[in-house]
């Protein structure tokens, strides 16, 4: 993410009254893991690059990507590239705009005055300001961030490179294919600006004290996409469990069922319009609520080319 320039940190620094709030006190606590070997999907299972196509004719292509930088992740395979270049529009989740950056930077920033150790513990402020060191972010920039964005930012690893999506969109914009995104970047971040200062504090905390584990989940998630295996996807994500999974589950409705179906609508406007391909991250494909299931429902043929 693009955060503010340093300057403009220190200015607001300067701003900033020390106001101290109560919010809930969480310390570390246990998750369970859990051995999920069926997760329970129908069909849809395996692959990343799905033909859409109604009575023989080929409406477009639907690809699954995953939001990272990697050697292997970028090395396309052909068919990808041909889809790629048959097509005559091309839709990702989000076309960043230079505005996204400014709104973006100030979103993830407090400009009420309040700081994020007034929200969390010490011991997880000293941690998170640790961890973000790793990102690039100084201890003045740690100490007004939103509790969400710190989780946000630790949740993907350091460095991540050229982001696949960025890559598809490069290569289709050299095609001539019309770009367009299925939503905006701040529709994405309201999904967790919009929870609760106590909500916030309880996932950070979790990230925090679990963080040791995000390289290894990290390999985990590339190995099982490198695999093209969807349904070992779905049963990662639901891989750890606590005791009270309550914000993560209205975390996963927002972040997944939801944008599935807002994203079928944007989907099927394009699909009229000439040959489209399609690339949103693999976790919205599989499943009864998943897009590939919802174009079916609509009459389309959907079939795995990789």
């Amino acid at each position: 993410m693009n955060i503010m320039r340093n300057n403009i940190i220190a200015f607001l620094l300067i701003l900033f009254l020390h106001i101290p709030l109560a919010y809930g006190e969480f310390l570390c606590r246990p998750y369970e893991v859990v051995e999920n070997t069926n997760s329970g999907l129908n069909k849809f299972k395996n692959g990343l690059l799905w033909k859409i196509s109604h009575n023989e004719k080929v409406f477009g292509y639907l690809y699954g990507t995953i939001h990272i930088g990697d050697s292997e992740v970028l090395n396309l395979h052909e068919s990808v590239i041909q889809s790629l270049m048959a097509s005559d529009n091309f839709l990702m989740e989000v076309v960043p705009q230079p505005e996204d950056v400014l709104e973006m930077s100030t979103t993830m920033f407090f400009m009420d005055g309040n700081r994020l150790e007034n929200i969390v513990n010490q011991e997880i402020f000293n941690k998170t300001i640790t961890i973000l060191s790793n990102y690039g972010f100084t201890r003045e920039m740690v100490s007004v961030m939103q509790p969400w964005a710190a989780y946000i930012v630790m949740s993907y690893p350091k460095n991540p490179g050229e982001i696949l999506d960025f890559k598809l969109m490069e290569i289709a914009q050299s095609n001539g294919a019309h770009v367009s995104g299925l939503e905006s970047a701040m529709e994405q971040v309201k999904i967790f600006s919009d929870l609760s200062l106590d909500d916030q504090a309880r996932i950070l905390t979790d990230a925090v004290c679990h963080y040791e584990n995000t390289t290894e989940d990290f390999n985990e998630v590339k190995n099982h996409y490198l695999n093209r295996d969807l349904d070992s996807l779905y049963s990662f994500s639901e891989k750890y469990t606590f005791g009270d999974d309550s914000v993560y589950e209205r975390i996963a409705m927002e972040l997944i069922t939801y944008r599935n179906g807002k994203m079928v609508d944007g989907i099927l406007e394009y699909l009229s319009s000439g040959i489209t391909f399609i690339a949103v991250g693999a976790m919205h494909l599989p499943g009864e609520d998943g897009i590939l299931n919802q174009l079916e429902l609509r009459a389309y043929n959907i079939e795995k080319i990789y």
